[in-house]
């Protein structure tokens, strides 16, 4: 039995009827919850963040598309993982895996006084991502190090890179003299 159907086998087989009305109803109102406050953070920061600043009298009527749109990328990326052997909770952690290192590495060097620039942080974070989308893809490396290395490549970039930076203007003023 694949892992994904042992809860709904176990409720379909060992449950009362009326307990599983109860449960099923529970089960459905924890979603619709996930999935609306979901897709209304995201139609939310995409018209707040990218219509606004080009059409700043956004109406109702286009947030509500916004959010049309959002909630058809949800349906899509779900329907991505509906053949997969993985269980659904490993495939989701994964997927998160992927970003929390670099995430983990900005509030590291958020709390630390290295000196870092934002190009240097863009550049971490993004270079992170990206690595760890192929760590994901393409090695059999394990989800649960996702964030360590993701953390590690983000702040390695992120403090070296300026270093660099420094030593190329010296080398170039030192010439220009």
């Amino acid at each position: 039995m694949k892992p994904n159907l042992v809860f709904p086998w176990f409720i379909l087989t060992h449950l009362p009827s009326g307990f599983l009305g109860f449960l099923v109803a529970g089960i459905f109102a924890a979603a619709m919850s996930t999935l609306s406050s979901s897709i209304n953070s995201l139609a939310s920061a995409t018209v707040v963040d990218w219509i606004m600043p080009i059409k700043p009298n956004v109406g109702l009527k286009t947030a509500r598309w916004v959010s049309v749109f959002w909630a058809i990328v949800l349906i899509g990326g779900a329907m991505l993982f509906t053949s997969s052997e993985s269980p659904l909770v490993e495939i989701g952690l994964s997927i998160a895996s992927v970003i929390y290192g670099a995430i983990l590495g900005f509030f590291i060097l958020r709390l630390t006084n290295w000196r870092v620039s934002n190009q240097s942080v863009f550049l971490g974070f993004s270079i992170s991502i990206i690595l760890m989308i192929y760590f994901w893809k393409a090695t059999s490396l394990a989800w649960t190090w996702y964030v360590f290395f993701g953390a590690i490549i983000m702040l390695t970039i992120s403090v070296i890179l300026p270093q660099f930076q420094n030593r190329f203007k010296l080398i170039a003023n030192a010439q220009s003299k």
